[in-house]
């Protein structure tokens, strides 16, 4: 008796979680225009692939790519942490699905070193 309990609760929770994940479903990617920064950024593309996976990668307008880390999930808004092993430097991007619109923020080493800490920030539009 409590076998076929527990096996319909699984069920249920199955079905649940199986609906709900298809409610809103996470694109591959993005391709996203920079549209205001306190950076040379304003203007040019980032390009964001693997969403759907744990380490979605990052190609910034220069050419280099990083993967990074999904730090948070949930319907309306995606969180990705990248940290550079050589500068100890980070870019977190905000990623909000529903509007279509993202904000990185970007901190560098070099500025901690020099006792000030000045955040890039950027904003832009998803495709």
């Amino acid at each position: 008796m409590m076998n076929m309990f527990r096996e319909a609760t699984l069920a249920v929770s199955l079905v649940i979680a199986s609906s709900v994940a298809s409610a809103v479903p996470t694109p591959a990617g993005y391709v996203g225009t920079f549209t205001k920064s306190n950076t040379e950024h304003k203007g040019s593309q980032v390009t964001i692939a693997n969403l759907n996976t744990p380490t979605p990668f990052v190609s910034w307008p220069s050419g280099n790519g990083n993967p990074t880390t999904k730090a948070f999930e949930d319907e309306e808004n995606v969180v990705l942490i990248m940290v550079a092993s050589l500068t100890g430097g980070t870019e977190t991007f905000y990623i909000n699905k529903k509007t279509k619109r993202f904000t990185v923020i970007e901190v560098t080493l070099i500025s901690r070193e020099a006792g000030a800490v000045e955040p890039r920030v950027s904003h832009g539009t998803l495709k």
